[in-house]
């Protein structure tokens, strides 16, 4: 198996505790996977799987290199950047001297998810094919390009019907800072925040959670991560008190704003909480720092992931309560909470149908699942990207030698 990876792809994975390599040796402790670069992977010898990696070189001509059953890849940085042609061209070369080698995943499958515009409209093309039978919705958008002045961008989000707030994404989607620079924008006052090129979306509450979908060929799992807070209510809040939200830029690389960030300094970060929502898990007692895995089609009787506590309405700003308070109650869910079923069914129909449409193996998306009480399709997809961390999925190396095993 050749590999040829960037930079993060090839540190140290993060260290945790040791767990059995039950698909290897079940004398062999391994740690359990957490993240973090694939060197402790690359430099394992032959084991009883047969894979043995060695690193595909750019600088030598294809006859000059062994030749690899399939190679593995993460090039998105590279990938139609005109300093990086001279590498994509020699994977291009080596790859038509030996075409029986397989490329983890094709190249044209992965510009599909460097552009979150393509992304949109690959997604969008989905949707258009099966109508209200699609599993999934993906928010309201425009591509808006970096000669589109303020007052263009106002006149056209009017246009399509877009209501504040908006989320802003630059075009680029991976291989560089700026890629990761976001901006939520509660007005038209501050669209000179724009990180132009980008694509903008609708804001929609979901509850300050979202999940992550990851696929490994046939292999799905799904994860909760913290997101960012339900401004509706916020909003109201803050006009309650006199005043209004104030837009964010923040980095996706590190951790989500929540209430405090969008409410203006002059109020208090304890604000009145017009509607209370709580959230209600299956288990008794939540403990710190846990995701949930929820694998393969697992299923749970539970009623509801987005079952609310709702107290009386509340107009006085005297009356206090943490806004911060619910998001530190999804931060801490126990592994024992699972989604509705309905939900899990879409998620992993979605999964194959974003598979077929972009040809990807390796790849993840990450989903809103709005309240109950939404009208429409519950499920938003909001991004798609190639070859993720996998971070949360324990066994990853075990199941990527796996599909690396049957790919080649």
């Amino acid at each position: 198996v050749g590999y040829a990876l960037n930079p993060k792809k090839l540190r140290k994975p993060i260290k945790t505790e040791k767990i059995k390599q039950q698909q290897v040796s079940s004398s062999t402790a391994v740690r359990k996977w957490a993240g973090g670069g694939l060197a402790d992977i690359l430099a394992e010898p032959c084991l009883e799987d047969g894979l043995l990696f060695q690193a595909w070189d750019p600088e030598q001509l294809p006859e000059n290199q062994p030749f690899f059953h399939l190679i593995i890849h993460k090039l998105t940085e590279d990938i139609d950047r005109e300093d990086s042609r001279g590498k994509i061209a020699a994977l291009e070369m080596y790859l038509r001297h030996y075409p029986s080698c397989r490329l983890v995943d094709p190249l044209d499958a992965v510009r599909k998810v460097i552009s979150r515009a393509r992304t949109c409209q690959h997604l969008g093309a989905i949707e258009s094919r099966l109508g209200n039978q699609c599993p999934f919705r993906q928010p309201r958008y425009l591509t808006v390009s970096e000669f589109d002045s303020v007052s263009t961008v106002r006149q056209r989000l009017a246009d399509a019907n877009f209501r504040w707030p908006v989320i802003c994404k630059p075009v680029e989607a991976c291989g560089t800072p700026k890629s990761h620079e976001m901006a939520v924008l509660v007005r038209d006052d501050d669209l000179h925040m724009l990180p132009k090129p980008c694509v903008v979306q609708q804001y929609e509450d979901h509850g300050g959670v979202f999940l992550k979908v990851y696929i490994i060929d046939d292999d799905v799992s799904i994860f909760r991560r913290s997101s960012l807070p339900d401004l509706t209510a916020l909003s109201i809040q803050a006009i309650q008190c006199g005043t209004q939200l104030k837009s964010v830029i923040f980095d996706s690389r590190h951790s989500y704003p929540d209430e405090r960030d969008f409410l203006p300094e002059s109020l208090p970060v304890a604000a009145s909480s017009s509607e209370h929502r709580d959230w209600v898990g299956t288990s008794p007692t939540r403990s710190p720092g846990n995701t949930t895995c929820l694998g393969n089609g697992a299923s749970s009787a539970n009623d509801g992931l987005w079952k609310l506590q709702s107290s009386p309405r509340r107009s006085n700003c005297a009356r206090v309560e943490d806004v911060t308070q619910n998001r530190q109650s999804i931060d801490s869910l126990s592994v024992e909470e699972t989604l509705e079923v309905d939900i899990q069914q879409q998620l992993i129909l979605a999964a194959r149908l974003i598979q077929e449409e972009f040809s990807l193996s390796l790849f993840g998306f990450d989903v809103l699942v709005l309240p109950q009480s939404f009208g429409g399709n519950r499920v938003v997809v909001v991004d798609v990207n190639y070859f993720p961390s996998y971070k949360e999925i324990g066994d990853f190396p075990q199941k990527l030698r796996a599909f690396l095993r049957r790919t080649a």
